[in-house]
């Protein structure tokens, strides 16, 4: 199953280092997921890809479910002192009488069968389509972004707008979020250009150990991951954007780990990046932070 969307951890039925003897065979085997689970044998592997925060359990060979709602008949006896049976009730008419059913949950399941190696590939892709579905966009014609093209049709015109916007990414990192520090609107039809700041969260989509072939280390390129316009400065910060992670290294304690191994058999090493200008390294597991600055290009109408 998956760490909260990034690290991929690996469990087996009716074992959880720590809490043995599992006395609950249904409960003790259930785990939180918030984007895939998977199961797989030597040569074949069965994954799903969710939607939304759930649960996900393998409770025979072959099998995998998800619990998307949790509903129950009787009181578990674990302090509610109710049973756990959530109902709506609306009128089937205008003033007619209350009627309730449970709770209605729609949403995206992504099914994948195929082989045990390529499993963890399928499962980030999946992962990607659900965070990042297709949006379709319409619009009156306006004209393209340039003055001098304003006669384009309206599909040149989206299209124009579509390469401007579409960012650059390899096919192993992705842009975790792109969030303005500054108002809600920050341009409207400046003829003259501006400059915005944004914090930008980049993050390599595999992690430690967990594919053979896709364990390299990718570099994003943000001038063209951010499609504003140009990055003129960038500043590495923490993932919450308060501070630079330089200021921030600097004021950490530093812990006399020598009478202590890792499990992994000696002391973590802090990962060297080898970043280029504009060009940021990523390897597995990383998820690095920037506040860029960017000189946005003329005639931008709006950034929300």
């Amino acid at each position: 199953t998956d760490s909260n969307g990034y690290r991929a951890m690996p469990r087996e039925r009716g074992t959880k280092p720590g809490y043995e003897p599992i006395s609950e065979p249904a409960a003790g085997n259930y785990y939180p997921i918030t984007a895939f689970a998977s199961i797989a044998s030597d040569t074949t592997a069965l994954g799903v890809a969710v939607d939304r925060p759930c649960g996900a359990a393998s409770l025979t060979d072959g099998a995998v479910e998800v619990m998307v709602h949790r509903r129950l008949q009787f009181d578990d006896s674990l302090g509610v002192g109710e049973a756990l049976a959530e109902d709506e009730c609306l009128p089937e008419e205008a003033g007619g009488d209350l009627v309730c059913r449970g709770l209605m949950v729609s949403g995206t399941h992504r099914v994948v069968l195929g082989s045990a190696d390529g499993m963890p590939a399928a499962m980030r892709a999946a992962q990607r389509h659900n965070r990042h579905p297709p949006v379709a966009l319409f619009a009156a014609d306006t004209g393209s972004l340039d003055s001098e093209k304003a006669s384009t049709s309206s599909t040149s015109s989206l299209a124009a707008h579509s390469e401007r916007a579409e960012p650059a990414v390899p096919p192993l990192a992705y842009v975790a979020s792109v969030e303005l520090l500054e108002a809600p609107v920050v341009l409207r039809k400046r003829s003259s250009g501006g400059q915005i700041h944004a914090l930008v969260r980049v993050s390599h989509m595999f992690g430690p150990g967990e594919d053979a072939t896709h364990m390299t280390p990718v570099s994003v390129d943000l001038s063209n991951a951010v499609g504003y316009g140009q990055v003129t400065d960038m500043v590495e910060v923490t993932l919450s954007g308060n501070q630079a992670l330089a200021e921030y290294d600097a004021k950490k304690l530093v812990w006399d780990t020598s009478c202590h191994s890792s499990s992994s058999g000696g002391d973590r090493q802090a990962i060297r990046h080898d970043d280029k200008g504009t060009e940021v390294e990523l390897h597995p597991g990383d998820i690095r932070a920037f506040e860029v600055t960017i000189e946005v290009s003329d005639n931008i109408e709006a950034l929300r």
